[in-house]
């Protein structure tokens, strides 16, 4: 597999941001070398533990049969970076002050207040003039990719459209219903007949005309009661099983019997519907555009990084 580009620019940055003792300067052992320039087994280990941690937020943690293959990978794109940074230099491309100091206050925004700040720079054995080279060397690899590679790339109408008529699909929305209901919890510790006969007593009230909201205000014990009830839009897949069966059946306006869930009793009423449907081209347009764009980059991007790979001296440890 391969990385989208915009590791490449972003990979210093979120160095910066592993906040553990662990990750502290230690004896540097070379991995790669890179024009003379050396890539060390502590920046690879680095780079990796981060992408393993945001691979397992996403679900997605790494088995032991891909951890060789990932931290592979890894030293490529560090090596993809370095031949960057590289190549900015030679082309003699300048970062302004502001431009960095913005950068920078935006990363030490992220704590609380100096205290922690400063501990984090202790963990990290960064200090604050190393913080800055990081950031100028990321911002000039941005600038270098914008004026090397993006410059002058554009998506035609004739793409978009050709791009939306292949992925229809992709802009399926489907059927979405908006609702809101009351809630009367029931635990193990719930007199269940007394939760029964409170829902109904509201169902009743709800039947007579009283406002939904105000009901829901008064006697929902969901967290949903200070808004009325209100859920908002949700498709199928997305609530338990038994309310999801009662709010796809009924009608806009219409007020179900009550349904029991393991969370307790509910009434629940909706009010909007959005059935099945593709969403036009003029909508997605913009979106599309983007996507194209960035694409677009990436493979210019790791052409660009090709070039310079035949040019370079590259060697692996």
């Amino acid at each position: 597999m391969r990385y989208q580009w915009k590791l490449l620019f972003t990979a210093v940055l979120c160095l910066l941001m592993i906040c553990s003792a662990a990750f502290a300067q230690k004896t540097q052992t070379n991995v790669a070398s890179v024009n003379g320039s050396m890539i060390t087994a502590e920046e690879v280990d680095r780079e990796f533990r981060l992408l393993e941690k945001r691979m397992a937020q996403q679900g997605r943690p790494l088995s032991g049969a891909q951890v060789d293959d990932v931290r592979d990978k890894v030293l490529e794109n560090l090596i993809n970076l370095e031949l960057l940074s590289q190549e900015s230099q030679k082309q003699n491309i300048q970062i302004e002050v502001p431009a960095v100091e913005q950068q920078f206050n935006a990363f030490r925004s992220r704590f609380q207040d100096d205290a922690e700040f400063e501990k984090v720079l202790s963990e990290m054995a960064f200090t604050e003039d190393e913080i800055r080279a990081k950031i100028r060397e990321t911002l000039a690899v941005r600038k270098l990719v914008s004026l090397k590679v993006e410059k002058g790339l554009s998506v035609s109408d004739e793409e978009l459209t050709s791009f939306y008529q292949e992925n229809r699909s992709v802009f399926q929305q489907p059927e979405k219903v908006r609702a809101r209901h009351i809630l009367i919890k029931v635990d193990p510790e719930t007199d269940k007949e007394k939760a029964r006969k409170t829902i109904e007593a509201a169902r009743d009230r709800l039947v007579k005309g009283e406002d939904f909201a105000a009901v829901a205000r008064e006697l929902s014990e969901g967290p949903s009661a200070s808004k009325g009830g209100d859920l908002g839009f949700f498709g199928r897949g997305q609530m338990v099983e038994p309310f999801e069966e009662a709010a796809f059946s009924l009608e806009t306006g219409e007020i179900s019997p009550v349904v029991e869930t393991q969370f307790g009793y509910h009434v629940l009423q909706v009010t909007d519907h959005e059935p099945e449907k593709t969403m036009a081209y003029d909508e997605v347009k913009g979106r599309l555009e983007e996507v194209l764009l960035r694409q677009k980059t990436k493979e210019g991007t790791d052409q660009y990084i090709d070039e310079l790979r035949k040019s370079a001296e590259i060697e692996r440890f």
